[in-house]
């Protein structure tokens, strides 16, 4: 019988063992929480127990967690929002993004 290793591809591509949390050198395992600043609308990731440094962001704003749970231990903790506060959130969000700029000849 043959025992194959089953290998997964992290978001920053780098190859990491199945099972438990494992860092790499100057990586940082477990979950995240993502916050965004309400002035700049720069995120930032920092560990889920981290709390942000304190003073906000360092243009002055502050930060808010982008990442809610609905559910907790089986139980609903938040209403969904209506599909109108949904579409309204996304197009002021939209509207902080920066220009697209257009791909040359080959995509590049």
């Amino acid at each position: 019988m043959h025992r194959h290793a089953l290998i997964v591809v992290d978001m920053l591509n780098d190859f990491v063992r199945e099972g438990a949390p494992l860092a790499k050198r100057g990586k940082q395992s477990g979950s995240k929480r993502v916050l965004r600043c309400d002035r700049c609308h720069g995120d930032r990731v920092i560990p889920r127990a981290g709390e942000p440094a304190s003073g906000g962001c360092p243009c002055g704003g502050a930060y808010r967690d982008l990442l809610l749970p609905f559910v907790e231990g089986g139980r609903v903790v938040r209403d969904l929002p209506k599909a109108k506060a949904l579409r309204a959130y996304v197009l002021e969000q939209l509207a902080h993004l920066p220009p697209i700029q257009p791909l040359g000849k080959w995509g590049v």
